[in-house]
């Protein structure tokens, strides 16, 4: 059973935060390579990465896709909500990259 804490926040409203081993058990976010050769990118975004090359690595080159992918995803490497993460950095990604197509 989880335990929280109750606070009152900034507009005197209940606040329940849960407890540090709460916070504890929570997935990581740390980093690891998956496939060596490209850049590392935390564990959450492995399916956005897969993605995105399974839409653009015909198109563009591969490496260019990861560049984008890694200068994207590292805008938020200290995200301490990681829910809506993924959707932000396959949006962005596919921004800029459909704007590199429009170009060529």
């Amino acid at each position: 059973m989880r335990h929280t804490t109750n606070r009152f926040g900034a507009l005197g409203c209940r606040v329940s935060t849960p407890d540090e081993g709460y916070v504890a058990d929570m997935a990581s976010s740390t980093t690891f390579d998956a496939t060596h050769g490209r850049p590392k990118i935390n564990g959450d975004l492995h399916d956005v990465a897969h993605e995105v090359h399974q839409e653009f690595d015909k198109k563009l080159d591969p490496q260019a896709v990861d560049e984008c992918l890694a200068r994207v995803s590292d805008q938020f490497t200290d995200a301490k909500i990681r829910a809506f993460v993924p959707l932000l950095v396959r949006r962005y990604v596919n921004d800029e990259l459909q704007e590199r197509l429009e170009r060529v």
